[in-house]
């Protein structure tokens, strides 16, 4: 289950999806207060917080929300599962660095 706080950036077609992170930043914690928790599981889902042109807000995912969110994501595994069908399961790797 994915239940990162999401930013969307305010625009005059509606909300639009910037990304999501585990810390929100200083206008976040400007707008939620310095002792907020940056976990969205702290918050009930739909939980919202506005600033001037931002919006962040508790959402929770499920892996098949997120396949069909990111289509990306969808085709990666996809591939993967392709190269095991073709290759056999032991010989198929996914290595994944993080840079934070």
């Amino acid at each position: 289950m994915d239940d990162r706080i999401h930013e969307y950036e305010l625009t005059s077609q509606g909300p639009r999806f910037m990304g999501k992170a585990g810390h929100q930043g200083r206008v976040w914690r400007a707008v939620a207060g310095e002792q907020a928790d940056p976990r969205g599981s702290s918050y009930p889902e739909g939980t919202e917080w506005r600033a001037i042109d931002r919006m962040w807000r508790v959402k929770r995912l499920s892996p098949g929300d997120m396949l069909r969110a990111d289509p990306q994501l969808r085709a990666l595994l996809d591939t993967i599962r392709d190269l095991a069908e073709r290759h056999g399961d032991d010989n198929v790797r996914l290595v994944v660095w993080f840079d934070s």
